[in-house]
């Protein structure tokens, strides 16, 4: 199960880079001018740190310049899009939740969509520092090396997560991540802002405010992100028809599921299925 995992995270060009037991990664890479990464997500955490050279990065709903110092840290529920204005010199930590400690990876699900930083000069030279560590490490296997680069691994996230809430308003964890984990058991369900704050026991419109504030989305904007990337398996990896898969995934109707789809994705789940489908028949 390991080896299927540790296919999925692995770039499949990079300079430099470490490999951990399929838990985690970190590689430095450099992606060329002019070239693009369509808009995408994972079912892992990413994090990418710009080492030098310039591009233009969709981050959810938001578009902006990045360069040196800039990081965006992806959860499961992130769309992300890269377009390189220059040669971009980039490093790239992808991991499992195992791969941190339980209240750091409680506080990166309860903090989706709110991880976009600029570190500044002596931050960015203190990460590639930590960075290279890993890559010694790596490179030498002394004993208790893979702990060793864990424990770094760790130091680097806290350091976005510190960068990221020191200008953050109050937040309410505990709540957040019980409705995280909640939306992530029942999102292919009918699941609401009232049904959702009736099973935490606070009123909706109060759970409404703090789940935008905390999160960065609304709830609908979140569950829908959630589906639409359960969707997205299924017109992959599977030959139900378009009508089955919305339904399976949560939505109560065709069109809306075409709506939703073709506004966060800027194409049709029959195209989508046409281009990424790992299955020789469907049944659209």
């Amino acid at each position: 199960m390991k080896e299927k995992r540790l296919m999925n995270i692995v770039p499949e060009v990079y300079e430099r880079g470490a490999v951990f037991d399929g838990e985690f990664i970190v590689v430095e890479k450099t992606l060329k001018k002019d070239t693009a990464v369509g808009i995408h997500w994972h079912d892992y955490f990413e994090l990418e740190i710009i080492v030098s050279g310039i591009e233009e990065v969709t981050y959810n709903n938001e578009k902006f310049i990045a360069s040196r110092g800039n990081a965006t840290l992806m959860s499961y529920c992130d769309f992300h899009a890269l377009n390189h204005i220059s040669d971009v010199v980039m490093i790239n930590i992808r991991f499992f939740e195992n791969s941190v400690g339980k209240e750091i990876c409680d506080n990166l699900l309860s903090g989706i969509g709110k991880f976009n930083i600029k570190f500044d000069e002596d931050e960015i030279q203190k990460i590639i520092g930590c960075v290279n560590r890993i890559f010694e490490e790596n490179e030498k296997k002394d004993k208790f090396y893979y702990q060793m680069s864990k424990s770094i691994l760790n130091e680097i996230i806290i350091d976005v997560i510190r960068k990221s809430t020191k200008d953050s308003a109050d937040s309410a964890p505990g709540t957040i991540q019980q409705a995280v984990n909640y939306i992530r058991k029942n999102f292919r369900y009918d699941i609401s802002v009232e049904s959702t704050a009736k099973h935490l026991k606070i009123a909706p419109n109060y759970f409404g405010s703090v789940f935008k504030k905390n999160i960065g989305v609304s709830f609908n904007d979140y569950v829908n992100t959630l589906r639409l990337k359960y969707a997205c398996g299924l017109l992959e990896n599977s030959d139900y028809s378009i009508k089955e898969i919305a339904y399976f995934s949560g939505f109560n109707s065709i069109e809306y599921f075409f709506f939703i789809f073709k506004k966060r994705l800027f194409t049709t789940p029959n195209a989508y299925r046409s281009t990424h489908s790992k299955k020789a028949k469907s049944r659209i």
